[in-house]
């Protein structure tokens, strides 16, 4: 559903202030499409229930989450300032289902369509050569001078101009359109599904009649309804719900409704309606079996203290409310409820700004780690081994950090070209340099001195890394990529240029080199893009294994790692039986 936290994230980025009109977002929605979900954003932040819990809230936080000044300088907008945001997926199955979905955003004010365009509109080489929306252009794009093409196809290969109508906006943002629907209402639409979406009719009746009624008062915050259709089981990837796969077959043959309101708490009603009474009960079985491998699931990511998501955050809040859900079968219906009271709004407003205030900078940190990872693979795919601990001169001597010499593959090829290479970090050229460390070395939340990191490595002859001419290959890493650990947050903070990092040796080096955060965990970084927060109590018995690539060891499982370079389980592990080429010298 990435598409759906895509038509999200960039209708927050789109509303603005001034006139009124009356929107129908509703209007929008086919009475049959496979998935709707209509939200009342304003009126969700207007409750008296939302507004108890923000009040704990850290001013300046809470001024991120609603009332940025970013967004307000760029865009004219707020998140406050959106009234509504209407999810539809028309349909399940066939080539890109869910390409064929849209957002409806209403905002509360008039919407500055000549800012936006400014701020907004695509600039793609195709959009400037007149090539409509979803078709490709030819490689390479042809290039023009002062009205004349020079290079590429000639005029005549070119597919014939489409003027798209005056209310659409192709949007830089990735290939998605605004259609101005109103003076507060916009469509936001993948170019796959622009034409569907400019030519919509939708029928006057319909599966969804009751829910959408639902939706349209002023009962409910929020109306999610659902539609099975043909294709439904095999659209979802198989990797996608692997819990759920044997559960998902008896749950998804069923028209179904879920409705949110908030007056003393969260309360969120559900109802699943199916063919025949048999259905309904072997359904209702199903989602039994589906919630409690669901609660399982939480009860282990509570255990393992996962906090990398904010998902994380309410399943922890809500687990005894989550146990307690029963769904109930009565005739071919199937219905089940969850009921989140909150008494005391402060109190979980407080919880949940710690929470928040503790989760966003190790996310960060997590996503640095990341990025620094897949840097060391860049390097390795042109320089054929991972980097050496330092950049070293001639006779071996180490003079800057090998953090300098990834720096072209970080997207900071212009601070390395300032560098000079032969002269060690503190010359009086490469001094300079050290308060122009990249952001992405930074530490959040710490209170290092400018220009120092504490993301460093061990250094050794066990260690990927040494401080000497050996550069190891993935084929040196028997252990497999997985269980060998890449970059770590040291407890101690060094200049960045400096070829400072942690010394390794099998029986001497623990913990004590790590830094841990207020809860006792640590962000480490695997050589297969992973990352993960470790507690120290599961580090304290395995690092050495963590960090040496070829020892044999087996790796404790010290957390479920989802790989996030080469898209499958990671960087392939050489057969146990192959013998590694010995290091470069």
């Amino acid at each position: 559903m990435k598409f759906f936290w895509h038509l999200c994230l960039v209708g927050l980025l789109c509303a603005i202030p001034t006139l009124a009109d009356d929107p129908k977002p509703l209007e929008k929605v086919p009475k049959d499409a496979a998935f709707f979900a209509h939200i009342k954003i304003g009126n969700v932040l207007e409750t008296t229930l939302v507004k108890e819990l923000l009040k704990p809230l850290d001013p300046k936080l809470r001024n991120q989450l609603f009332q940025s000044a970013d967004l307000e300088k760029e865009f004219g907008f707020t998140l406050a300032d959106l009234e509504s945001l209407t999810l539809v997926l028309p349909r399940v199955g066939g080539d890109d289902p869910i390409e064929s979905g849209y957002a409806v955003v209403v905002t509360k004010k008039a919407i500055d369509k000549k800012k936006l365009t400014a701020k907004l509109k695509r600039t793609w080489e195709g959009h400037k050569h007149g090539f409509p929306p979803g078709v490709d252009p030819p490689i390479p794009l042809p290039k023009i001078i002062c009205g004349d093409i020079v290079d590429g196809p000639p005029k005549e290969a070119l597919p014939p101009k489409k003027k798209l109508p005056e209310n659409v906006l192709p949007l830089e943002m990735g290939e998605y359109n605004m259609v101005f629907v109103g003076e507060r209402e916009f469509i936001l639409v993948s170019d796959h599904a622009l034409d569907s979406v400019l030519n919509l009719k939708v029928k006057e009746t319909g599966p969804h009649n009751a829910s959408l009624k639902k939706a349209a008062s002023n009962d409910f915050l929020a109306v999610i309804g659902y539609h099975p259709s043909a294709g439904v089981e095999e659209s979802i990837p198989p990797e996608a719900l692997p819990e759920l796969k044997d559960y998902l077959p008896a749950i998804l043959p069923a028209h179904g409704e879920v409705t949110l309101t908030m007056k003393k708490g969260v309360e969120l009603e559900g109802t699943w309606l199916y063919s025949n009474e048999e259905k309904a009960k072997e359904g209702v079985r199903a989602m039994s079996k589906a919630l409690e491998m669901f609660q399982t699931l939480i009860e282990e990511e509570i255990r393992r203290g996962n906090q990398e998501n904010f998902l994380a955050i309410f399943t922890k809040l809500t687990q005894k409310q989550i146990k307690e859900v029963k769904p109930k079968v009565d005739g071919k219906t199937v219905r089940f409820s969850f009921n989140l009271p909150v008494d005391d709004p402060s109190k979980m407003g407080k919880l949940i700004g710690e929470e928040i205030e503790y989760t966003a900078p190790r996310m960060t940190s997590q996503n640095n780690l990341k990025q620094i990872v897949l840097a060391l693979h860049n390097y390795h795919d042109s320089m054929g081994s991972f980097p050496s601990g330092a950049i070293l001169d001639k006779k071996g001597k180490p003079l800057l950090s090998w953090r300098v010499a990834i720096l072209p593959y970080i997207e900071q090829e212009n601070l390395y070209q300032q560098f000079k290479l032969d002269e060690p970090w503190d010359s009086d050229n490469n001094k300079k340099l050290i308060e122009k460390m990249p952001k992405i070395y930074l530490l959040p939340s710490s209170e290092d001195k400018a220009g120092h990191t504490r993301y460093r490595v061990f250094v050794g002859k066990d260690a990927v890394m040494g401080f000497d001419k050996k550069n190891i290959t993935l084929a040196n890493i028997t252990d497999g990529t997985s269980n060998t650990g890449a970059v770590f947050e040291s407890a101690d903070a060094v200049i960045w240029t400096k070829p400072d990092e942690m010394e390794f040796d099998m029986k001497k080096t623990t913990t004590k080199s790590l830094y841990f955060d207020k809860r006792g965990k640590t962000v480490v970084s695997f050589l297969d893009g992973s990352v993960d927060l470790i507690e120290k109590k599961m580090l304290d018995k395995c690092l050495n294994i963590l960090v040496c690539p070829n020892d044999g060891e087996i790796m404790p499982d010290l957390r479920e790692r989802k790989p996030v370079l080469g898209g499958g389980d990671g960087f392939p592990v050489p057969p146990k039986d192959a013998t590694p080429p010995p290091p470069k010298e």
